[in-house]
């Protein structure tokens, strides 16, 4: 055989191993396409039923705490426009406002220097909430203010405060108390209300629960009577009888660095404004309200879902989630995300809450802000990205209910079934390489004689022939093949024939 015979030979058998290849290749191709379709098909459906699952409990979480919240703040101020109402207030606040007035002794100077010390020790250069530091100007001015604070404040011998029923000094004051406060500090040990504050015409408290340091001033004039509380009892003055006003959360420099919200309403004696009543909740109430105890993952918020509420000013008014459940890493992040800003890290740290500290600029806050409701992708007051549902709280308070959770969280399944899926695709190849090269070969495998039988065709050998048993296309090929080869051995004939005959 001839070099160029053989270089003919060997390109043939190149040839009928390409064509196993393509059939194989072919073969791994379409099965890898056929899954990356269906893959990607399930993967769009998927998406758009867990983000359809997750808005839908998104969005009966929020209604259901917002509900709940709403129902929450109704029940507080009917409690407080009953608690007005009621004979035994009434009477407590005359016999207490008439011990009150019956104040008519100034303090001692160790007592008064005793006083001063208290709030030079305890009261002066605490930092609220909004970062104001409380100076001289909050002690009190008034005889009997003074008074009032010196026995229930600076020489009250209880940690906690309300503990003390009598203080001792003979006063009528002292006697109208031990009369009426044990009832009254009953309504606020059960951890709805913070504080009862009772208030007479004149502006000035002649009764607070927790004895804090608004104890005997004048809401009108004294050194608190900035504070919103004060303006809400000022105009309840034009309001109609029995009516109450809630007020927002706000800084209040006797609670400190507590964040607490507000009821008031007058206290009447028939159709007589005898003085005014406000109670005090805490952020705690309204927190547990819309967190329902902290009960996330029960109530179907998962691992990073939460609800809660922002106020007119764009701050939170109840707790967040991640700070609740870890206080370090929160702070953390504050210092990362609010870079510029540090004192909001600061106030939180300092503080133990979010409340009236962090801040929630947000396009779902700004939406429902404007009395819409809000829904999809956004990122929250951490800068991180969430799936948000929102909407206005109803109510004078102007809050803002958001639910959320964050797309990590709902994207997890998501990337599992893509890894899940990269896998299936890895099988498959494996899977769909063995079989595609068993199956080629197998398919192709007919072809081998016919690509022989023409090889010895293209020798010079007419009398190859290939066996045409069956009925599928490598039959008819061969018998094509043998009709062919018969016609070139005739034409050969033929042509030695000619030549002979010519010769």
């Amino acid at each position: 055989m001839t070099s160029d015979q053989g270089s003919a030979g060997t390109k043939a058998t190149r040839k009928g191993r390409r064509a196993r290849t393509d059939v194989a290749r072919t073969m791994i191709l379409t099965a890898v396409l056929s899954v990356l379709l269906i893959g990607a098909f399930n993967l769009y459906q998927s998406r758009e039923f867990l983000l359809g699952e997750v808005v839908g409990q998104l969005e009966d979480v929020a209604a259901s705490r917002s509900s709940r919240l709403e129902r929450g703040i109704v029940n507080v101020t009917k409690v407080a426009e009953a608690l007005a109402a009621s004979s035994s207030t009434t009477e407590a606040l005359r016999s207490l406002t008439a011990g009150f007035d019956a104040i008519d002794e100034p303090l001692s100077p160790s007592e008064e220097d005793e006083l001063r010390a208290f709030y030079t020790d305890q009261v002066i250069g605490t930092e609220l909430v909004d970062g104001t530091v409380l100076g001289d100007e909050v002690y009190p001015t008034s005889q009997e203010a003074q008074y009032v604070q010196y026995w229930y404040i600076a020489t009250n011998p209880f940690d906690v405060r309300s503990e003390l029923v009598d203080a001792g000094d003979g006063s009528e004051y002292s006697s109208a108390h031990a009369q009426y406060h044990p009832e009254i500090r009953r309504l606020a040990q059960g951890g709805v209300i913070s504080d009862v504050l009772l208030i007479d015409l004149d502006g000035d408290i002649v009764y607070t629960v927790e004895k804090r340091i608004d104890f005997g001033t004048s809401i009108f004039d004294g050194p608190h009577s900035s504070s919103d509380v004060a303006r809400a009892i000022v105009r309840l003055q034009e309001a109609p009888a029995g009516q109450a006003a809630v007020v927002d959360f706000s800084p209040y420099a006797p609670a400190g660095l507590a964040a607490e919200m507000w009821v008031v309403t007058l206290v009447r004696s028939g159709d007589e404004v005898i003085g005014a009543l406000a109670v005090a909740i805490p952020s705690d109430v309204i927190t547990n309200l819309v967190t329902a105890g902290g009960m996330w993952e029960e109530t179907g918020l998962g691992e990073t879902g939460e609800v809660y509420i922002v106020g007119r000013d764009g701050t939170l008014r109840s707790e967040s989630r991640q700070f609740l459940e870890d206080p370090d890493a929160y702070v953390a992040t504050l210092e990362s995300v609010y870079a510029d800003r540090p004192d909001i890290a600061e106030a939180v740290a300092a503080s133990g809450s979010t409340v009236l500290v962090q801040p929630v600029d947000t396009e779902p806050v700004d939406v429902a802000s404007q009395g819409d409701r809000f829904s999809g992708a956004a990122t929250n007051y951490l800068d991180q990205r969430t799936e948000a549902i929102s909407g206005p709280v109803s109510g004078s308070l102007g809050w803002v209910v958001v639910s959320e959770a964050q797309r990590s969280e709902i994207s997890a399944p998501l990337f599992d079934y893509l890894w899940r899926l990269g896998i299936v695709i890895l099988l498959v190849i494996a899977v769909a390489a063995v079989t595609a090269g068993y199956a080629s070969s197998r398919l192709l495998k007919p072809i081998d004689p016919i690509v022989d039988a023409a090889q010895q065709v293209s020798d010079g050998d007419l009398d190859v022939r290939l066996p045409d048993a069956g009925r599928d296309e490598f039959a008819f090929l061969s018998r094509e093949f043998n009709e062919f080869v018969a016609e070139l051995s005739q034409r050969k004939a033929d042509v030695s024939a000619t030549e002979a005959e010519t010769t």
